[in-house]
């Protein structure tokens, strides 16, 4: 059974590329013991019928021969630039494997990440 079908984030994602972009990042990373990520998300014109919100990362932890990746994504409904900020690392996550300890990165002021 392909344990991604079971993955808390990654069976919300119904866009087909874009879970096949984070399905095999997670692949990527899965003997990573120490993955270090560079989280973003923005919104652009808000409250327009043009509102984007977009999500990326970085990884740049070098361990166990991994080279860095990135992945980018547009978020839709309910636009809310904390809720990109969230996405992003939600992604970011939703690639490491169990045990893997994971540092992130972000600008934004309103999220705190201490795993």
């Amino acid at each position: 059974m392909n344990s991604s079908l079971n993955d808390v984030v990654l069976k919300y994602i119904s866009t087909p590329v874009t879970w096949n972009q984070l399905r095999q990042l997670k692949q990527d990373f899965k003997f990573a013991r120490i993955l270090e990520f560079f989280t973003d998300g923005s919104m652009m014109a808000y409250r327009t019928d043009q509102c984007v919100m977009g999500i990326g990362w970085i990884q740049v932890d070098t361990d166990n021969d991994i080279l860095s990746r990135t992945f980018s994504a547009q978020v839709q409904l309910f636009p809310f630039a904390l809720r990109a900020e969230i996405y992003a690392i939600l992604s970011a996550l939703c690639t490491a494997p169990k045990f893997c300890v994971v540092t992130i990165v972000t600008d934004n002021k309103n999220v705190e990440v201490d795993l």
